[in-house]
């Protein structure tokens, strides 16, 4: 079970990389490339599947404990436990998935968008992945 996992969140950030560098490639061309929309779509829906997985394995379906544990792995991190955290992780998957949807349906108003969306997505993103990281990831 441990490697599923972390299998599926290691796996679910290689398609976000993939997918990002396909949004890069369909804004050059004007031409969207449908495999790297399912792609990013499959990153989003391993990350889902991390977090299912981790609330079975990790916390026996006790999301109340899985809150508070959270909480405390950043604490001792960042010096806060703050628990709303993972609930901003949800937030986070269910953005992830309305972009996949977006882009997959209209591919053109997806990539025309304003700038400041993308970067604002890719930002909130980088934070999001960035402290799983420190907060989850062991050292090695």
């Amino acid at each position: 079970m441990t490697i599923a996992l972390y299998g599926s969140i290691w796996l679910a950030l290689l398609c976000f990389v993939i997918g990002e560098a396909g949004k890069r490639q369909h804004r050059l061309t004007q031409v969207p490339e449908r495999w790297t929309v399912a792609v990013w779509g499959l990153g989003a829906a391993l990350a889902c599947a991390h977090t299912l997985l981790a609330l079975h394995v990790t916390y026996h379906w006790d999301h109340a404990r899985a809150v508070v544990v959270t909480a405390e792995r950043a604490a001792t991190v960042y010096g806060i436990a703050w628990q709303g955290s993972l609930f901003v992780n949800y937030v986070f998957l269910g953005w992830w998935l309305a972009e996949v949807l977006w882009w997959w349906h209209a591919p053109l108003s997806y990539i025309r968008r304003p700038a400041v969306i993308e970067w604002l997505w890719r930002a909130v993103a980088f934070t999001i992945l960035a402290n799983g990281a420190v907060v989850f990831a062991s050292p090695a």
